[in-house]
């Protein structure tokens, strides 16, 4: 247990004008029993809870002079943004606290008080935690599923293996109809890509969601649908076809039919495709992408060009094709006849890796590296054959 003594003192003070003055006051020798608040430790410092939840706070033992909770003592039980915030709300006037908080979500956490007041002598004691209000689904595994086949919605898995701020039950939590719960109905069709991202706009994780007929932002607090695809594209494409979400440097990254959109995590909704890649195709909507900050990480972004026969390249809404260098062990500027399969960053967390179908097919992984801070086209590192015995398998993945 935390015990936390506040004593308020009050003391008067005479002013000796003349030698013949009798001072016949009591107040400097009379004790004032103090109250002690005990708190215990699992709660000593700092309160959670979820969202629209009821906090309930119990085991917290007050005394006076040896008497606990006696009748001269009240209790009020307050919250604010900070020490001085001058308008402070008042939650509940009981001994214990039972209430449902409706606080914005904050994981910066509200100043929360229990103010007992000692009403014999007009004394107030206080004890101060912090308040964190979460949202009430936490980090974890988020699954798109569908019971009949046309229909589907979004489950969460959480569990500590998945996240550190996770404090359920051990063997973990499922959250289903995550979609249905907060809107009212699945959504109506399958999903076929999504991806998590930051909106630095309104300041809230969110996920992109495509359908074969939409594309909504979902946010992650209670997953409600924010807006479909007349929300989230500026010029509404005459087609919806995606095939690749992505998260790129300090951007989102979207194909659709064929077009490039890039828009910056800063903008809340999708322009147009990114100009000078009206003559660029992605071949089989594979891309090797990767999100980390840093100069030397440029591009961010390659890709197979089938049509011209050479990989492309890009940073931050900006996109080149490779010019041909000559390079060994292979051109990227004139590669023709190669097809995509599959891509993404090594795991040096730093090589952009392609797995690629050559003409005699069979595969080989392709990767790039030597990049410059001056976003300069990728150079070819090496080139890992694999096995023919391994076809086979890749077709069927």
């Amino acid at each position: 247990m935390r015990k936390h003594t506040l004593y308020l003192l009050l003391a008067g003070w005479g002013l000796l004008a003349a030698s013949c003055y009798d001072d016949k006051s009591t107040l400097q020798t009379t004790h004032i029993p103090p109250v002690e608040i005990e708190v215990p430790e699992a709660i000593a410092s700092q309160l959670t809870v979820v969202h629209n939840a009821r906090l309930d706070i119990t085991g917290i033992r007050i005394t006076k002079d040896g008497r606990e909770n006696p009748e001269e003592l009240t209790y009020e039980w307050t919250v604010s943004q900070t020490d001085n915030d001058s308008e402070a709300i008042s939650l509940a006037t009981t001994r214990e606290f039972h209430e449902v908080i409706d606080l914005p979500i904050s994981s910066k956490g509200y100043l929360f008080l229990l103010t007992v007041t000692d009403t014999a002598h007009d004394l107030k004691y206080q004890y101060k935690w912090t308040l964190i209000v979460t949202a009430q689904f936490n980090e974890g595994l988020v699954v798109a599923y569908t019971r009949d086949g046309t229909t589907s919605d979004l489950g969460l898995i959480m569990h500590p293996q998945l996240t550190e701020t996770y404090s359920g039950a051990e063997q973990g939590t499922v959250e289903k109809e995550l979609i249905s719960r907060r809107n009212g109905s699945p959504f109506p069709s399958a999903v076929t890509h999504m991806l998590y991202t930051y909106d630095k706009t309104d300041k809230k994780n969110i996920l992109w969601v495509s359908t074969d007929d939409d594309l909504m932002r979902v946010e992650t607090d209670y997953y409600e649908i924010l807006g479909h695809k007349e929300d989230a594209f500026v010029y509404l494409p005459g087609k919806l076809d995606i095939r690749s979400l992505l998260n790129t440097y300090q951007c989102t990254m979207i194909l659709n039919d064929g077009d490039i959109y890039e828009t910056l995590l800063s903008r809340g909704r999708i322009s147009t495709p990114v100009s000078g890649t009206e003559t660029m195709t992605v071949d089989n909507g594979v891309v090797s992408a990767h999100s980390a900050p840093g100069s030397t990480r440029k591009p961010s972004t390659i890709f197979y060009d089938r049509e011209q026969g050479k990989f492309c390249y890009g940073y931050n809404q900006t996109f080149y094709a490779c010019g041909s260098v000559g390079s060994s062990p292979f051109d990227p500027g004139n590669a023709p006849g190669l097809r995509c399969i599959a891509g993404g960053i090594s795991i040096d967390n730093a090589t952009h890796t392609l797995l690629m179908r050559k003409a005699d097919g069979n595969h080989a992984l392709y990767t790039f590296g030597n990049y410059s801070a001056s976003a300069g086209a990728p150079a070819a590192k090496l080139i890992y054959d694999i096995p023919a015995e391994a076809n086979a398998l890749i077709a069927e993945a």
